[in-house]
């Protein structure tokens, strides 16, 4: 059985404005619980004989009343689900929200506790990233192919010429042959609200990632020259990222960041995610 659902890219977007990765938790926790239930139960999840719908609902996803009241109001107001006159809990349909979006792209969200569940909806943004700096050293990659065999005399196809030129604005200037994937603890926190936080917050959500096997890091650092104790003291007073070591001082750099972990918190790893609509948020929405 896979322990994921499927959530609309749009939706997705929309949903961490609104509350971020716990109202994206609540609701897949919710969608799960309607599709794996008893076939009736695929249109909505119904009120036990002489209990309160949000009981049965916690019991079927576990998280809090509280938290279940908190984010179901929002679900509501925003139509994506109701409770009809007999109090059962109903969730608007998937071919219903890819009509009203316009859009059958999905992101899925793998399921296990509702704490477990938010670093899912994490790690969607996460691997987002990862792939697009990927993207820019490969296309990086390309490019100092292209321009090595044009500059040697060799043919190059049209394709390739305008790929140069489609580069001329795209491609940074990378050195593609030792570029790794990075994202700062100031990067961590944004990605985690939308918003730029500090960056102990970023420190904080990237070592929960790390502890759940979601995401490994590894430090990086550059070497600047030979120096004694002292001399690591006085620039320390300047400059924070200096580390020394063994009589070497090196500049700390932007830690190297990788989601191709082998095993993950519960469940397996997702073989695919599509995400060409959280680019448009995280775009400010343009």
């Amino acid at each position: 059985m896979q322990h994921y659902t499927n959530i609309n890219s749009k939706l997705y977007a929309e949903l961490f404005e609104l509350g971020g990765d716990n109202l994206l938790a609540v609701y897949a926790e919710l969608k799960y619980a309607k599709n794996v239930g008893q076939k009736a139960e695929r249109i909505k999840i119904y009120k036990e004989q002489n209990r309160n719908i949000y009981h049965t609902l916690k019991q079927k996803t576990n998280i809090s009343v509280t938290t279940l009241r908190k984010y179901i109001k929002i679900l509501i107001k925003e139509n994506l689900c109701y409770f009809d006159t007999k109090g059962n809990f109903v969730l608007l349909g998937t071919n219903k929200i890819n009509k009203q979006y316009k859009s059958k792209k999905t992101v899925k969200i793998e399921i296990g506790s509702y704490q477990e569940t938010k670093l899912f909806s994490f790690r969607v943004r996460v691997i987002f990233m990862e792939k697009q700096q990927k993207k820019a050293i490969d296309r990086k990659a390309k490019q100092t192919n292209i321009i090595a065999r044009q500059s040697k005399g060799y043919f190059t196809t049209i394709q390739e010429r305008n790929f140069l030129k489609r580069c001329d604005s795209k491609v940074k200037d990378i050195d593609y042959s030792i570029a790794k994937t990075v994202l700062s603890n100031q990067g961590f926190s944004k990605l985690k609200h939308g918003e730029d936080k500090s960056k102990s917050s970023g420190h904080y959500h990237k070592n929960k990632l790390v502890k759940a096997k979601i995401i490994h890091t590894e430090r990086r650092f550059q070497f600047l020259r030979k120096g004694t104790q002292l001399d690591y003291l006085e620039n320390r007073e300047f400059d924070r990222t200096v580390v020394y070591k063994n009589g070497r001082i090196y500049k700390e750099l932007v830690a190297h960041f990788t989601t191709d972990i082998k095993e993950a918190v519960v469940y397996k790893k997702l073989s695919h995610l599509q995400f060409d609509v959280i680019d448009w948020w995280i775009n400010g929405g343009k």
